[in-house]
């Protein structure tokens, strides 16, 4: 049964009764919920984020029975608005009714109020009951329309395999020592040693920071973890990867998800990119970067680029911090990079509410004082994936050898 197992359920009936054969499949599918009855009183002080399913009866005894279709909507509409945050994300809507009209009235409301789900599916409350074996007819019924949420379903699938690769992981790495009365500090002796692995012979003073490195080098396992669990992944059967046209905006957007991080937490950290202000080296690096820059609009901004490995800061070998300098710009179609291996292309990515790239180049690898750096003037960070490649290619340009070979 595809639905979110990680808490991401909500069912909203004023008749439990009526709702515990629903439980009962949900219980059997080891799927955890948050029942609601409706009532005002009983309502979260805030709105939830992450709510993938909300199960809901359109029938409420709160004075909607008998009502129009718009009083109805309205209604039910602020219900939701007092479970579903406008930053949830995307879910979907399983209405225990045959109204349909209601329910459009309701998905166009929460349009307007920008918590409207992907979709919307009927699950036909009356029917299920009326059922000899409620519980099988519902398990069956549950399954078919699941099959319907298309793309949808890859997002809950992932949480998914998030929480349990994050179970297995945690099972086994806290199995290590046997439960009795010394097993949290032996915990605490095991976190303290990935916390010193990370760093070396570097001692920090700060408790929470000691706590954040040893969860780095967990991260970096977990990591492994889910890929393990993703690679045995298996799609619904009514659905497919198709191919089709993306718009430049969303590939800037999706460039900026995966590869950037907009505020970054740690100063100085590798990967960081920085504004700096050197014309004569923005000058230069325009000649060496780009085809032709004469009919170029002029939007170029100098940017230097932390690429330091992450292990010389966390072992505190570092004296100098190592930077490529590179041009940042509003991506335009009369700007032409070369092809060199001199260069490394960002992009395009979001910044700003429009479309940037950027080119480093590495004919430009210098070493700066870490003093010398204003964090005020970061602009984000590239994720860890990126900045290997970068680095890598950094490193080889450094100890390239050049070919000599002699041509006829």
């Amino acid at each position: 049964m595809n639905l979110s197992t990680v808490g991401r359920v909500v069912i909203i009936d004023d008749v439990y009764k009526e709702t515990q054969p629903l439980l009962e499949v949900l219980g059997k599918h080891q799927i955890p919920y948050l029942y609601l009855d409706g009532k005002a009183e009983h309502l979260p002080d805030s709105p939830f984020s992450g709510i993938r399913f909300v199960f809901m009866d359109i029938e409420l005894s709160g004075g909607f029975a008998g009502q129009d279709v718009k009083t109805k909507a309205s209604g039910i509409t602020a219900i939701l608005e007092k479970i579903i945050s406008k930053q949830n994300g995307p879910y979907v809507i399983i209405a225990w009714t045959k109204h349909t009209e209601v329910i459009k009235q309701v998905v166009e409301n929460c349009r307007t109020l920008n918590i409207h789900p992907v979709q919307t599916l009927d699950l036909e409350k009356t029917e299920c009951l009326k059922s000899n074996d409620v519980i099988s007819y519902l398990t069956q019924k549950l399954s078919d329309v699941l099959q319907e949420t298309g793309a949808f379903q890859l997002y809950v699938d992932w949480e998914n395999m998030l929480n349990v690769s994050a179970k297995d992981f945690i099972l086994k790495f806290s199995s290590f020592y046997p439960v009795d009365n010394k097993w949290s500090r032996n915990t605490e002796n095991l976190f303290y040693k990935l916390y010193k692995s990370y760093v070396e012979k570097n001692e920090l003073i700060d408790k929470d920071e000691q706590i954040r490195c040893s969860l780095h080098l967990l991260n970096r396992s977990y990591l492994d973890a889910l890929e393990n669990v993703t690679s045995t992944y298996v799609r619904s059967k009514n659905f497919q990867l198709t191919g089709g046209r993306i718009d430049k905006e969303i590939i800037a957007k999706l460039n900026l998800s995966l590869f950037m991080i907009s505020n970054p937490n740690i100063p100085k950290s590798p990967g960081s990119i920085y504004e700096e202000t050197n014309n004569n080296l923005l000058k230069h690096l325009k000649q060496t970067c780009f085809k032709r820059i004469s009919t170029s609009p002029k939007n170029f901004r100098l940017c230097k680029m932390i690429i330091t490995p992450e292990c010389d800061i966390a072992q505190n070998k570092l004296t100098m911090n190592r930077l490529v300098y590179g041009v940042f710009f509003k991506a335009h179609s009369e700007i032409q990079p070369k092809d060199s291996q001199d260069i490394f292309r960002i992009g395009p990515f979001w910044f700003k509410g429009e479309i940037y790239q950027i080119i480093l180049s590495f004919q430009s690898i210098t070493s700066s004082f870490p003093e010398n750096i204003n964090d005020k003037k970061r602009l984000f960070a590239v994720r860890r994936d990126l900045l290997f490649d970068i680095q890598s290619k950094a490193a080889n340009h450094v100890n390239r050898l050049g070919n000599y070979q002699l041509e006829s």
